[in-house]
């Protein structure tokens, strides 16, 4: 994700990504809560079929 955008923020994001078993249990997912800048670069884990989101603040 590229966050160029924000140019001289800071925000916070709450990350919901695919867990582990995420490409058998529909379910499985994880919750991070992160500070985000110009200069942030998430690597983010997806499923086979899954996903992600992020809500910021």
């Amino acid at each position: 994700m590229d966050s160029s955008v924000l140019k001289g923020k800071i925000c916070q994001g709450l990350l919901y990504e695919d867990g582990i078993n995420a490409h058998r249990i529909g379910r499985d997912f994880h919750l991070k809560l992160i500070h985000v800048d110009e200069n942030t670069r998430l690597t983010v884990h997806l499923a086979p079929g899954g996903g992600f989101a992020i809500r910021m603040r």
